[in-house]
């Protein structure tokens, strides 16, 4: 329920991982924010590549270009350095979207 698992033949009842990140990003970016940072554990599942790439379509399709800089995946246990770094990024961050 709510992942695809690759290889496995079965329905499956499944959320829109990547539509409803992109239309969460978008509403930030309607509301002025341009530098979204995400942060997200390992790809290891369906769910969080989907939210990543609803992420970046959002960006993309408004014009914002990609900053490697601001996506951090990590396990949990170095997720706190990640987002320590990405509080201290120079050119301050308008947003921060975390998911697990």
């Amino acid at each position: 329920m709510d992942r695809k698992v690759i290889d496995l033949e079965a329905c499956s009842v499944v959320t829109d991982n990547t539509q409803s990140t992109y239309r969460a990003i978008k509403e930030l970016i309607h509301r002025g924010h341009q530098k979204i940072a995400f942060a997200v554990q390992p790809l290891t599942i369906s769910t969080r590549i989907e939210r990543l790439e609803g992420y970046k379509m959002a960006l993309l399709d408004s014009g914002i270009e990609i900053n490697p800089d601001l996506v951090l995946e990590a396990s949990i246990p170095e997720m706190k350095k990640g987002l320590d770094r990405l509080f201290l990024l120079e050119d301050n961050l308008t947003c921060l979207t975390c998911r697990k």
